[in-house]
């Protein structure tokens, strides 16, 4: 019951935060991301995607945007083991109240920028993981300085849980053409700037080279010496 009602307190804030946001913003189609000059810490770290709810109009693509952007995790060489909805699923299914916990904890961390230390260490032990990739999907009503009706708001953010630190986000802001959402292209397009926002995270996760190279080196030392006991 308790869940519940934060929940709905939750759900509400979210939706006056993010017309706040954008009624301050006059912008309508940017991308931008802020990382540390070095994340070479946080390299081949076990991750889990987590999100909040989709959009409505976007409830039926939603599973196969999910999936679009795990599998562009996974094929990410600097990214250790990546844990998908589907093994969220299978937790939620034995443990209901974990539901509750990831719902609480991906509302708050929207609305507030802030990830909750307390209740993303438990997610964190639930789910055996080192990091969490956050995804943000926001639609809402466009502000006077665009054409459309609606924009779209795309957050992507590498957190740390234990300290509850955001190592690393990228923003995308669309602004949806005229009858756009009436269109064939309207879910594929979804998809696409989902994975433009990775593909930004990819591409902005910067690893100086001399310490790649060092990482490289002892994973491959590591992997002889375990295949040289096994003979």
């Amino acid at each position: 019951m308790l869940f519940h009602k934060i929940n709905l307190i939750s759900e509400k804030l979210l939706l006056t935060f993010t017309i706040v946001i954008f009624t301050l913003s006059s912008s309508c189609k940017t991308i931008d991301s802020n990382s540390k000059s070095d994340l070479s810490d946080h390299v081949y770290k076990s991750v889990a995607l987590i999100s909040t709810p989709p959009p409505k109009d976007l409830k039926e693509e939603w599973s196969n945007i999910i999936k679009g952007i795990e599998k562009k995790l996974k094929d990410m060489p600097f990214l250790g083991r990546v844990i998908g909805i589907d093994h969220q699923e299978k937790i939620i299914t034995s443990n209901p109240k974990f539901r509750s916990k990831l719902r609480i904890y991906t509302n708050t961390l929207s609305i507030t920028g802030v990830s909750d230390k307390e209740i993303s260490f438990a997610i964190k032990e639930e789910l055996g993981v080192d990091y969490f990739l956050f995804l943000d999907f926001l639609s809402f009503p466009c502000t006077k300085g665009c054409s459309s009706n609606k924009q779209w708001l795309i957050r992507f953010k590498m957190v740390e849980p234990k300290r509850g630190d955001i190592i690393f986000w990228v923003r995308k802001k669309y602004e949806l053409p005229e009858d756009f959402e009436n269109s064939e292209n309207f879910k594929e397009s979804a998809s696409q700037l989902s994975l433009e926002v990775v593909d930004e995270f990819a591409k902005k996760f910067i690893i100086p080279w001399q310490i790649l190279r060092y990482n490289n080196l002892s994973q491959n030392s590591n992997q002889n010496f375990q295949i040289s006991l096994k003979k």
